[in-house]
């Protein structure tokens, strides 16, 4: 499996109607633009900046197929937050120009992130159970390449724990009613808060 421009927007378009399916919001793809970056090891395996409309990915992600369109059905799943939910991209611009409040939770990223891996993680129970992660007992000198490699299951061991929290509040807390999750694109910092606040 080759990473190339041509093959993640194949699969992106394979992916991006099953995100709409599930989550019950639209995709707008018409000016998003791939980047393929080589592999770092401080950067996200694939992100999506909703300010540029661009999705990144990295040349070796260490995923198989299932488990790419995984990763991809996140990233999807934030250009469909934004492109469905306009005023999103305001609020977090609103936040993030509040100083005095980025030591606290943001409840704008804790709704983002849990419901694109909510949705990541109902895509694995629906359609791509087969999502496995490479793992590599070491790497080779002075090299990029990597040996004894085994592949493993996709679980939550792999994604981000406070991600994995919030995905769990918005299952628990609402049952997985999508009516209800969507409607808390509408709701205000303080509404957030009280929902994904510590006490959870």
């Amino acid at each position: 499996m080759k990473i190339t421009g041509n093959y993640m927007g194949d699969v992106i378009e394979e992916v991006a109607p099953l995100v709409k399916e599930i989550s019950g919001l639209k995709t707008n793809l018409e000016k998003s633009v791939i980047k393929i970056r080589w592999f770092n090891e401080k950067s996200n395996y694939a992100s999506y900046n909703p300010f540029e409309d661009v999705f990144k990915f990295n040349k070796n992600l260490f995923l198989n197929e299932e488990g790419l369109k995984l990763i991809v059905g996140h990233e999807l799943m934030h250009n469909a937050q934004y492109k469905s939910k306009e005023k999103l991209l305001i609020k977090q611009i609103k936040y993030f120009l509040k100083s005095d409040e980025l030591e606290e939770i943001n409840p704008l990223n804790a709704l983002t992130e849990g419901d694109a891996t909510l949705i990541e993680k109902n895509l694995q129970e629906k359609f791509f159970k087969g999502a496995k992660r490479t793992l590599f007992k070491r790497r080779l000198p002075f090299t990029n390449s990597f040996a004894n490699s085994s592949e493993v299951p996709y679980t939550d061991k792999f994604r981000s724990p406070n991600y994995v929290k919030w995905a769990n509040i918005l299952k628990n807390e609402f049952g997985g009613d999508r009516d209800k999750i969507n409607s808390l694109y509408e709701k205000d910092y303080n509404q957030l808060k009280e929902i994904f606040g510590e006490k959870k």
